[in-house]
């Protein structure tokens, strides 16, 4: 649907990466929608082939070589911080139908909500949306603060969100059972979309080696251990 593309490009020559405008009219560029997609069936995503397209010096956007660390990053960490309150929203929407149902469904004579296995499950949802919220809410603190942390709180808490939201869509479904493997029930579309989360705007893969690395700064005490 875009008029044009933003596009994140090297060069062969000095190995910098600049960021550039191309029109999606411009010639050479193909369009392909991207059809069957697992979730997100509204975000009009699709392919975008690049055929010998020249662009000039005036399509640039900012520096040249700025085009990652200036351009890439920032849209990065403005995406982590809302996937990370996707995650805490899609996670709270499950726990609730999760509970609802288990409040409401009988089973041997009895609401499966008094089984303790049932309330082994909704007890960890509920833990996870809290901690997914107050990790956000904390991102958002720093974030407004400026304070030189908020990237990596931010990272911190897309992780965590994500895969809370992952734990907690899975396991309404199984509190809901064959019922939560149809669409008749909101948490099958639920446990479809929790999963993007730990894709997109950096995968839970790549968010653990930023958090290592901040950790590996943050938490090195040298003299704590003086012989290995």
């Amino acid at each position: 649907m875009a008029d044009f593309f933003i596009v994140i490009a090297s060069d062969p020559a000095t190995n910098g990466v600049s960021a550039f405008l191309v029109d999606r009219e411009q010639e050479g560029v193909h369009v392909r929608k991207i059809e069957g997609l697992l979730s997100c069936a509204a975000s009009q995503l699709a392919d975008i082939e690049l055929d010998d397209v020249e662009v000039g010096v005036e399509k640039l956007i900012g520096k040249e070589g700025m085009g990652f660390t200036g351009i890439a990053n920032f849209a990065l960490d403005q995406g982590r911080f809302n996937v990370a309150w996707m995650g805490v929203g899609l996670a709270q929407e499950a726990l609730e139908v999760m509970v609802t149902y288990a409040r409401k469904r009988s089973q041997s004579g009895q609401k499966i909500f008094n089984f303790q296995l049932i309330k082994g499950i909704i007890g960890d949802a509920v833990t996870n949306v809290h901690a997914a919220r107050s990790l956000c809410r904390e991102a958002a603190r720093m974030r407004a603060e400026n304070h030189p942390d908020a990237i990596v709180q931010t990272t911190m808490a897309k992780y965590f969100s994500s895969v809370a939201a992952n734990k907690v869509a899975a396991d309404a479904v199984q509190v809901l059972g064959a019922n939560g493997c149809c669409d008749l029930y909101p948490v099958e579309r639920l446990f479809r979309e929790a999963k993007i989360l730990e894709i997109i705007e950096g995968s839970s893969q790549i968010q653990q080696q930023i958090i290592a690395m901040h950790g590996a700064n943050r938490y090195y005490q040298p003299k704590r251990i003086t012989e290995v």
